[in-house]
């Protein structure tokens, strides 16, 4: 049995509404058996069933019903998977003691698996429905909306990547609190509401939960997906609301921007995009009272309070991260040495990368002092004070290239392999030393990054002089890191299987010049196969 992409969040809801009476000690025989059915003859079923529980329980649970359950149900469950999905389980069973690697799961969801989930999720397969027929009542479960018990926190932060919080508008833990405001710098969390409504926010955005079936998002970009448990869930934004009519859409709010009028300065109103990929939305703008639009699938529009216009515009699913991206490990990505280096010194050759020509590991930052301020390498205020460590770096230690008699370069093979129709965004971040300072920003010797598999180049790379880092930085990268992206999209026929690598070299004639690096990312994000996105 095999569900399109269309019915995907049928089969969700058709689920989440037989587990829940299940867990709830209600569920009827003629559910029972429908239970089985779509565990015996779905694939995706049974990892919908999985993920689902996975998110919905916690492992502590799993650990007291596994000792009272295993025994009768394990060969009941163990019969509904396939030969090659049983000599799968079994495998991972075998692999809990090891590092578990970075796969992709082949639907819009991508999980990163660990030794803790790994084990959780061979509980969960071994348990099975029988388990479930009989899982306690008053056990709970944390986080599961749709059901006559809601959660006592209307919305939890389910996973996140590379998440980096505004100190003071962070959440206090995975519950997140109704009308607490929200300030996500950078990175991406997805948001599971208890209607079971989901929301991936990218950063930078500033947002807030209002109750357990809508969000307010004041800047920034999600992307939201409501299951039938979750109809009629909203997204308020400055210029409107946004109300789910079962779908999948794409929110961005620009922030407040300013302009001269004159000699007064005046604030110009946030701008609200939406892009529906799936379904329809009910848009309501904040200034007009009368009837809602309804926007189909593949358009969207386009809200500007300013001037109080509603245009519309085509969906554009390549803006938008639709799917949990996973961080690619790197290793030593920050280039610490572990041990000081000091007054601007340079290391070693940085563990994990292999090095050509002069490229090593530098400590730029603990030459700064009050009295050396003019002739610090970095602005002399590092953040906080006193940690060598200024905005976009990670840690104090740094790469160092210099061009020499040999053009320079780190490199690093990964063990991670390419996927398809994968959306891949490598992130390094870029410094430039203050003027006054011996290789400073007249002497930057410029950036090349590349992404590779199997040795070979994915794409053309990037590369940029100054100038073209100091646009990207507003003008303000002397004295400081600027991050710089390349991005790269496979295909479905890139040969999968080569490992993926980096590459950070100077641009080209550059010799006696400088390049200072820090805080290597790489994301893959999943991309959607429905026919909507490329």
């Amino acid at each position: 049995m095999t569900h399109s992409a269309d019915n995907h969040d049928d089969l969700f809801a058709e689920i989440h509404r037989l587990v829940t009476a299940s867990l709830e000690g209600e569920i009827s025989a003629d559910d029972a058996a429908r239970l089985d059915q779509l565990l015996r003859e779905s694939s995706e079923a049974r990892h919908l069933y999985i993920l689902y529980l996975e998110g919905a329980l916690s492992l502590n649970l799993w650990a007291d019903a596994a000792k009272a359950s295993q025994p009768a149900s394990n060969m009941a469950a163990e019969t509904q998977l396939t030969a090659a999905e049983s000599d799968s389980l079994q495998a991972r069973r075998r692999e809990v003691a090891k590092p578990a690697p970075v796969p992709f799961l082949r639907s819009s969801v991508a999980v990163v698996l660990n030794p803790i989930t790994l084990a959780a999720f061979g509980v969960v397969v071994a348990l099975g429905v029988s388990a479930l027929l009989f899982w306690p009542k008053s056990a709970g479960v944390p986080g599961v909306g749709g059901s006559t018990a809601h959660s006592a926190s209307p919305a939890v932060v389910a996973r996140s990547t590379l998440a980096d919080w505004e100190p003071g508008f962070a959440p206090a833990g995975a519950a997140l609190s109704a009308g607490q405001p929200l300030k996500l710098r950078s990175g991406f969390v997805e948001i599971r509401f208890d209607s079971q409504a989901n929301a991936v926010i990218q950063g930078p955005a500033d947002f807030q939960i209002a109750d357990r079936n809508s969000c307010r998002l004041d800047v920034g970009q999600l992307t939201a997906r409501a299951p039938a448990s979750a109809h009629g869930f909203k997204i308020i934004t400055p210029a409107g609301t946004l109300t789910d009519l079962g779908t999948e859409f794409g929110v961005v709010v620009k922030g407040k921007g300013k302009r001269e009028k004159g000699k007064v300065e005046e604030s110009l109103e946030a701008v609200t995009e939406v892009h529906v990929f799936r379904g329809e939305v009910e848009v309501a703008a904040a200034f007009e009272s009368s009837k809602p639009r309804t926007i189909a699938s593949g358009a969207g529009i386009v809200i500007n309070p300013e001037n109080k216009s509603v245009e519309p515009l085509t969906a554009d699913p390549q803006r938008f991260v639709r799917a949990m991206p996973v961080a690619i490990p790197i290793v030593n990505h920050d280039f610490e040495m572990g041990t000081p280096i000091g007054n601007g010194k340079l290391g070693a050759v940085p563990s994990g990368w292999e090095s050509k020509g002069i490229a090593q590991v530098f400590d730029p930052c603990e030459a700064t002092t009050a009295s050396d301020d003019g002739n610090a390498y970095y602005r002399g205020s590092d953040e906080p004070p006193g940690t060598g460590v200024l905005g976009k770096m990670s840690g104090p230690q740094v790469g160092f290239m210099y061009w020499g008699r040999v053009a320079p370069s780190l490199s690093q093979t990964l063990a991670a392999t390419v996927q398809p129709n994968t959306k891949y965004v490598l992130t390094i971040a870029i410094g430039v030393r203050n003027l006054g300072k011996a290789l400073n920003t007249r002497d930057f010797g410029g950036y090349y990054i590349e992404l590779l598999a199997g040795g070979e180049r994915l794409g053309a790379g990037v590369q940029g002089d100054f100038d073209a880092l100091n646009a990207m930085a507003g003008g303000q990268a002397h004295g400081t890191f600027t991050d710089v992206n390349y991005t790269f999209t496979t295909g479905a026929d890139v040969p999968a299987g080569r490992p993926l690598g980096i590459r950070i070299s100077m641009a080209k004639n550059t010799r006696n010049k400088y390049l200072d690096i820090d805080n290597v990312r790489l994301l893959a994000i999943p991309l959607e196969t429905d026919g909507v996105s490329p």
